[in-house]
């Protein structure tokens, strides 16, 4: 299944931000079990959370914690 917010697979995924311009975004992938086989899934999600709303990191996120 596909759409605006998801890649098929890594080679589509690939193709679709080479030529993007990400200048004024972030990009973070929350599917760290596909990606991190050998981490604590609970553990890098919170860091990664936790990040995107520490330090004003500069992001607008339109969910809050407990949503992302």
């Amino acid at each position: 299944m596909s759409s605006e917010f998801c890649a098929i697979g890594t080679f589509s995924f690939v193709k679709e931000i080479q030529d993007a311009d990400f200048s004024d975004m972030v990009m973070v992938s929350y599917d760290v079990t596909s990606f991190f086989t050998n981490i604590p899934l609970s553990e890098t999600i919170d860091l990664a959370v936790n990040a995107t709303f520490e330090n004003n990191a500069g992001l607008d996120p339109k969910l809050g914690k407990i949503q992302l």
